[in-house]
């Protein structure tokens, strides 16, 4: 089983907590609740050959059997999300952390006992980390590993990103769409837990100081993204691909991100201090209900024409980029998308 190739760019991840959520539109709430359902034509084949797979990995008699690097990849990846994927549930905020570890193999293969001591190795960093993990409701949602060539000698890094998930909430409902009161400035990052944020702006300024206008997409689009629910156990991904969708290229004139319609000609946000172009200007930086409302309307939209085939959208998160120049300024919005392909953990259970 070969692992797919990257969606469009890298996936660029910092340690980020993300939640979400009005001119024009009405107030709308839904109850969380799992949307679809993963066909059972594809449920117990893939949980039973993993499951058989990783007993295999962890025997002590399974000698010297090899495989190669990229069926190596593919597999610790899909045995990580077997053993602790459970992405079935709606989402809010996600964090994400980063490991790495040293895999010294002087060829093209790998033995199971060095696949074996990756994965116990990586398994230990994830447990420890989701204990720390502070998020409300939290599960682990997905296992993203590459394996990436090291420049100091033999052998590879292994990779690994970890998506925990959570889900503030009040009630059982929460509002789809931003409210009047949502005025967000345009920025907001998270550097790894050094933030910095515009909070919110216009009538509001001062309020929120550790939000922004990405964060906030982020928390609301994720909530609208349907999750999967398995009849006879947690949902998990296999072939998981990173993807980048931002302002590059054709898409400034003529691309899919462009729209006559939108705020500032683009389906993503973009501000422009360059005078010549007066449509993308926004000397505030503040972005207001109604404008939030117009990106939030269009998440879905470019996760679908994005989204590979055969893959389902897992998370997304919304980031920015501020470019000052001698003349004039701008400011980007970017989003990291995530895919795979779900199953159910239903090949009898993981002992």
């Amino acid at each position: 089983m070969k692992k797919t190739s990257i969606f469009v760019g890298a996936l660029a991840i910092i340690s980020v907590t993300a939640l979400v959520i009005a001119c024009g539109k009405d107030k709308e709430t839904k109850a969380f609740q799992s949307e679809e359902t993963v066909k059972e034509s594809n449920i117990d084949d893939m949980s039973i050959y993993l499951k058989e797979f990783k007993k295999k990995m962890i025997s002590t008699t399974k000698g010297g059997e090899t495989l190669s690097i990229d069926d190596a990849c593919w597999h610790l990846e899909a045995v990580l999300n077997y053993t602790y994927g459970n992405a079935g549930y709606q989402t809010s905020d996600i964090q994400y952390d980063t490991f790495y570890y040293q895999l010294n193999t002087d060829n093209e293969e790998v033995t199971l006992s060095q696949l074996n001591e990756a994965f116990n190795a990586i398994s230990t960093e994830v447990e420890n980390t989701y204990e720390l993990c502070n998020l409300t409701n939290k599960t682990i949602l997905a296992l993203h590993t590459e394996f990436v060539n090291d420049a100091k000698g033999p052998g590879v890094v292994i990779k690994t990103i970890l998506s925990t998930r959570g889900l503030n909430m009040d009630g059982n409902s929460i509002n789809l769409w931003f409210d009047s009161t949502d005025y967000w400035h345009e920025l907001y990052q998270d550097f790894g837990g050094n933030i910095y944020a515009g909070g919110k702006c216009g009538p509001y300024v001062g309020e929120s100081p550790n939000s922004g206008a990405p964060l906030e997409l982020t928390r609301k689009l994720n909530l609208r993204i349907p999750r999967l629910g398995c009849p006879q156990g947690p949902v998990y991904y296999t072939d998981i691909e990173d993807g980048f969708l931002g302002l590059y290229g054709s898409d400034f004139e003529t691309g899919f991100l462009y729209d006559a319609n939108s705020p500032c000609h683009y389906k993503l946000y973009y501000r422009n201090d360059n005078p010549e172009e007066p449509w993308a200007n926004n000397p505030s930086r503040c972005i207001c209900p109604e404008h939030m409302n117009y990106y939030l309307s269009k998440g879905m939209e470019l996760v679908n024409h994005y989204q590979p085939a055969g893959k389902n959208i897992i998370s997304l998160y919304y980031s920015c980029d501020e470019i000052l120049g001698a003349r004039y300024g701008n400011c980007f919005h970017f989003m990291y998308l995530q895919y795979g392909i779900p199953h159910c953990n239903g090949g009898g259970g993981d002992e």
